[in-house]
């Protein structure tokens, strides 16, 4: 199926380059060339799909399921390749050992204020509602033209703004 989609995705992207090389000529016949891209592209992209489909239909319908008899193990004893194996089960997923918390990552740093008591358990975080008044950073919510806080006496905009040139803070 994925040689399907590579194979069929391929073309596609042939054909829509040769209709961007060749959209340009519609506009000498009174027509809007970005209006008959988009048509064009869109039907397309449907036939694309269409036939992604159809292959993937075909494909299926003409597979032959053969099934071979499972090997039978003589003895009660593992095989020799298996011997020593190390079996995993559902609870050790992606090395995680089946923990929870495993998957919860707290990022250090800075932690707004009220946020630890409004957490109640100092061991579990819940998400907090992002407010500026809580930003470290000095410059969030700085204007333009307002006066930088760095104590420059310029403008935020030509000082640390995003153009300014003390940009690195």
């Amino acid at each position: 199926m994925l040689r399907v989609i590579d194979r069929r995705w391929m073309a596609y992207l042939q054909e829509m380059d040769y209709l961007k090389t060749g959209i340009g000529l519609r506009g000498f016949g009174q027509r809007d060339p970005l209006v008959e891209y988009k048509t064009e592209a869109y039907a397309a992209f449907t036939e694309l799909v269409n036939t992604m489909y159809e292959d993937f239909l075909r494909t299926i319908l003409r597979i032959q399921v053969v099934t071979q008899p499972a090997p039978q193990v003589t003895s009660e004893e593992d095989p020799a390749e298996l011997r020593g194996a190390q079996y995993s089960g559902p609870t050790e997923v992606d090395g995680d050992q089946g923990r929870p918390s495993a998957r919860l990552v707290r990022r250090p740093g800075p932690v707004p204020q009220g946020a630890a008591a409004a957490s109640g358990v100092a061991g579990e975080s819940k998400p907090q509602t992002y407010r500026k008044a809580d930003d470290p950073d000095p410059y969030v919510g700085v204007k333009p033209n307002d006066p930088c806080p760095c104590g420059s006496g310029m403008k935020f905009k030509n000082c640390h703004g995003p153009h300014g040139k003390n940009r690195n803070r």
